[in-house]
């Protein structure tokens, strides 16, 4: 049994029922361990917690943006763009400890920089994407960095979502009808 055992299993219960929600013996349980096996390797829960989030975010790191940019309409371009976020935000650990963060954010302050961290790296993806569908023709906005500001909460929305593929529908539309 390995730390990363008890890692993916809080993070598992976390995103089931919420991670404040989440006990040392439901972690255990979910692990096939004693609970004092958990204690083994990490002195305190928040310990467990704090490895949690840096375990998300390494893997967080590693997702490489790269626009794609062989469309020949903006609606296929969207549902691209949509596609490229969520496998690189909604896979797991990624997910969720971005979760985690939102959830914990009003009351813990390095889940509150991990969230405006996420927020930024998306709205940065958010921009760039905005700004290749302006040289396209496709959008015609001088305003790409309020667009993406207005945006960001709703792509954040979407990611943490459990039924994407009916909302991202439903988000091309309204961009789309936003736009025109």
């Amino acid at each position: 049994m390995t730390k990363d055992v008890l890692i993916e299993s809080f993070l598992s219960l976390g995103t089931e029922k919420g991670f404040q929600n989440v006990s040392v013996q439901e972690v255990a349980d979910k692990a096939g361990v004693k609970k004092a096996s958990v204690f083994y390797y990490y002195k305190t829960f928040d310990e467990l917690k704090k490895e949690s989030i840096s375990f998300g975010l390494n893997e967080l790191s590693k997702n490489e943006f790269v626009l794609k940019t062989s469309f020949e309409t903006f609606t296929d371009f969207l549902y691209s763009f949509f596609d490229d976020v969520f496998m690189s935000f909604s896979s797991f650990p990624v997910k969720p400890v971005i979760c985690m963060a939102e959830e914990g954010r009003s009351f813990d302050s390095n889940l509150r920089s991990l969230s405006e961290k996420f927020t930024l790296m998306l709205r940065s993806r958010i921009t760039v994407s905005l700004d290749f569908a302006q040289q396209k023709g496709w959008i015609q906005t001088p305003y790409t960095d309020s667009f993406a500001e207005m945006l960001t909460p709703f792509v954040k929305n979407l990611i943490l979502s459990e039924n994407q593929e009916e909302e991202t529908e439903e988000a091309v539309r309204s961009i789309m009808k936003i736009l025109k």
